[in-house]
């Protein structure tokens, strides 16, 4: 098995979830664009990145738990809803009502992710 580099995700992810709770929409942005093109290339590989966004679902911070388990959706749905409605209910920060908005636009059919 290929050994997916997971460190821009990871980094770019941690970088948002800070921005976000420190309120600094420009680095927060900065961050988004970092987070998008770090998926653009575990898109490349074989599995579209499952098994790296799998592996950073299980990460330690919720910034890069809930951002993994987003693009995970429509490649591990029940794994990813798993890991988001986790994250919702146990983040009591931002970080976790952008999960539960997350959850909540899945299911009615309304999400579009990137990359």
């Amino acid at each position: 098995m290929v050994k997916v580099p997971t460190n821009s995700f990871r980094n770019a992810a941690i970088a948002h979830g800070s921005g976000t709770l420190g309120g600094n929409a420009q680095s927060t942005n900065r961050a988004h664009d970092r987070v998008i093109k770090a998926l653009q290339l575990l898109r490349l590989y074989p599995d579209q990145g499952r098994e790296a966004l799998s592996e950073l679902a299980k990460d330690s911070n919720n910034s890069v738990r809930a951002w993994a388990a987003t693009y995970l959706l429509p490649l591990d749905q029940e794994r990813a809803i798993t890991v988001l409605e986790d994250v919702a209910r146990n983040d009591e920060s931002i970080i976790g009502l952008d999960a539960e908005i997350v959850l909540r636009e899945w299911k009615a059919g309304r999400l579009k992710l990137l990359a």
